[in-house]
């Protein structure tokens, strides 16, 4: 069961880094946030919450060639993953494994 939560709420706790290491490190969560980059070759984008520029974000993995084709058309605007937080850096932010894109 994925929990609901949104990029916004993830990067706001972000500043309390080792409450955000415990809350949020290998969480299952259905993510909602504006995609704000991606990677060239398709392996991954960032999710951020869609307000002024920062440096941390929401790094999704993409785990399958169904994912990337998909991606491939995605545009910056809002969408949701099912994913698991595999790690909580102190410098880029958040790393998400995508298990689905919605």
């Amino acid at each position: 069961v994925y929990e609901k939560a949104t990029a916004k709420q993830l990067l706001d706790f972000f500043n309390q880094m080792t409450q955000s290491n415990k809350k949020y490190k290998g969480a299952q969560l259905e993510l909602s946030g504006v995609v704000s980059n991606i990677d060239a070759q398709g392996e991954y984008f960032t999710i951020d919450a869609g307000e002024d520029f920062t440096l941390i974000s929401i790094h999704a993995n993409l785990t399958t060639e169904e994912q990337e084709n998909k991606v491939a058309d995605f545009e910056m605007t809002e969408g949701v993953i099912e994913c698991t937080v595999n790690d909580v850096g102190e410098i880029l932010g958040y790393m998400v494994d995508v298990a689905n894109i919605k």
